[in-house]
């Protein structure tokens, strides 16, 4: 398992929207993305979810390891599209290893669809309910330049 350098806020590769992973990075993204999801299931990195550009890498592609009731979803999302989310929402404070001392109360959808390559490279589609949905918005934001301070102004 790989230990990653996380970047911080000032480094202009989170502020870029990112590239889709096509046929030529497919590999070597999905070889990332598959360390990212062990680093984050490892209880010492701190971390539940991981997005490529949080590691110099300015591709579409996120893991999450979050806790949904009592099930776990682990996944590798490549090229995600949010399909829908729901009207209903709620508030919750978020952090994020980009921006260790930034907190910011967000409201988020309390579910999501999305559609996305998984780490067999097979497109599906599939609905996230509150916190899963809630980490998977936040990863969508980093694939599109968005930092949490955008959202405290």
């Amino acid at each position: 398992m790989n230990s990653f350098d996380i970047i911080k806020t000032g480094d202009p590769i989170l502020r870029k929207k990112c590239e889709e992973i096509n046929d030529d990075n497919m590999q070597q993204m999905t070889w990332y993305l598959k360390e990212m999801l062990e680093f984050v299931k490892w209880k010492g990195s701190g971390a539940v979810w991981l997005a490529l550009p949080q590691i110099g890498e300015p591709y579409r592609g996120f893991v999450i390891h979050a806790k949904n009731r009592n099930i776990v979803e682990s996944e590798i999302f490549i090229n995600p599209l949010l399909v829908s989310k729901s009207q209903a929402s709620d508030f919750m404070d978020e952090e994020c290893l980009s921006e260790p001392w930034v907190l910011v109360k967000m409201r988020r959808a309390l579910s999501v669809v999305i559609e996305y390559t998984n780490h067999s490279w097979t497109r599906t589609k599939k609905s996230f309910y509150w916190f899963p949905a809630r980490v998977i918005q936040h990863e969508l934001d980093h694939l599109n330049g968005i930092l949490l301070a955008d959202y405290s102004k």
